[in-house]
């Protein structure tokens, strides 16, 4: 059998990088391939280390594309997809096969559909004619104004405290928060753990917070 460069770059397993002419050409490279240890790991740090990459599970399972995910950094940008279903999943493998292609489709990629709807009829769905009207119906949260610390009379500081704007508070109806010291037990506990851990004393307790 005659060995030949490849016209495809791929990915050697033996050595985690692209192959090269010589190796695909050397028959001792293929006897130290059958035998080696398969460096996937490194097969995937090479192929992701640049542009963000589709990778596409072509075969039964699911068992390259869940170890190809697991190499993924989070907020990864690249996409991993398998093309035939897991023994343990429900869906037909041509289902799964389409499911795949409709995925492969939306990242971008260009499909033969005139190949992959060879052979079968389709029909035309109408779509609406009308134009979408471009319009934000976001409901904005209210703008909030913010005091700045204050201290009593007594040395009493009071928490900062956050009033809606136009929104009177109910305790005086200036848009005020009433403030008062510690009362309960259950107050004065957790006045008592705020107080060691930030160094303020005494503190004011906001009814409302």
């Amino acid at each position: 059998m005659k060995l030949s460069a490849p016209k495809i770059p791929f990915l050697s397993n033996l050595t985690g990088t692209w192959i090269s002419a010589a190796e695909a050409t050397d028959p001792d490279y293929w006897v130290r391939h059958i035998h080696s240890t398969v460096r996937l790991a490194d097969n995937l740090q090479t192929v992701l280390s640049d542009a963000p990459r589709l990778l596409l599970e072509v075969g039964p399972g699911t068992t390259l594309s869940t170890l190809a995910r697991q190499q993924l950094p989070a907020n990864s940008a690249h996409m991993v997809i398998s093309s035939l279903p897991h023994p343990q999943d429900g869906r037909s493998d041509l289902a799964c096969m389409l499911s795949a292609l409709g995925r492969v489709w939306a990242c971008g990629q260009k499909v033969d559909w005139e190949g992959v709807n060879s052979g079968t009829s389709r029909r035309r769905i109408p779509l609406p004619t009308y134009a979408f009207d471009r319009q934000r119906y976001w409901v904005d949260p209210p703008h909030l104004e913010y005091r700045e610390q204050e201290a009593c009379q007594d040395g009493t500081i009071l928490l900062p405290a956050h009033n809606p704007v136009d929104r009177p508070s109910p305790e005086n109806g200036n848009g005020d928060y009433k403030q008062d010291l510690p009362e309960s037990e259950c107050e004065k506990l957790v006045a008592q753990v705020w107080q060691d851990a930030s160094g303020i004393a005494p503190l004011a307790f906001i009814p409302t917070f």
